[in-house]
């Protein structure tokens, strides 16, 4: 009876406020309120704003059996596994997908994007979603699903390190009910608060 993207903006939106009160950084959602974005205009955004870092929130879900936990994934042509793979290609299933017109301008988005795998901003999405993953784990207590890597559409032709983390389980029911706790909103912006502070250090050591 209820829906990801209204608790993940919420979610997103303690964050923004917990990172506004205790660092100097500025935060800016690719949305502000209940207004569907394409998977290319949240990347377009994020470039035209020059964010140096990014990050895709997700609530997981499963059928048939009861998982658990959170994990973080980075932008890769193949899939580190098949669940991977599927994980991805649920969170690629979005309108524009079928529009032939933005089909071709993803397409032409995967050419550039072949063509920027060394570049440093796609370099450090792996140690961006490594330093997210601990600091989840740490935070939330949930179970450590790991860090993966597929081709997810929400990174693909983002000019700076972008991570889609899947905070946990819409599909478990005691999970969730952890989920849409005070106590769990606090944890998670605590993490990406860590997670940020390592990350500072890592480009610090560069």
């Amino acid at each position: 009876g209820t829906y990801e993207k209204e608790h993940t903006l919420t979610l997103a939106r303690a964050v923004r406020d917990h990172l506004a009160k205790r660092t100097d950084l500025e935060v800016v959602l690719t949305r502000e309120t209940d207004t569907p974005l394409t998977l290319p205009e949240r990347v377009a955004f994020a470039n035209r704003v020059r964010a140096d870092l990014f990050v895709s929130l997700h609530l997981n879900s499963t059928e048939g059996i009861i998982a658990q936990g959170v994990e973080s994934y980075f932008l890769a042509d193949s899939a580190s596994d098949e669940e991977a793979a599927a994980v991805a290609a649920r969170e690629n299933l979005a309108p524009e997908m079928d529009d032939p017109l933005l089909a071709a301008q993803q397409a032409s988005v995967d050419r550039i994007v072949a063509s920027m795998v060394l570049r440093g901003a796609h370099l450090l999405a792996g140690p961006w979603a490594t330093a997210l993953q601990h600091a989840m784990v740490r935070q939330t207590g949930l179970h450590n699903r790991g860090v993966k890597s597929a081709r997810f559409g929400v990174l693909r032709g983002l000019e700076m390190p972008g991570v889609v983390l899947e905070m946990g389980f819409a599909s478990n029911p005691a999970e969730m009910e952890h989920v849409l706790e005070a106590d769990y909103e606090a944890a998670l912006s605590r993490a990406i608060e860590a997670a940020l502070v390592q990350m500072e250090q890592t480009l610090a050591g560069r």
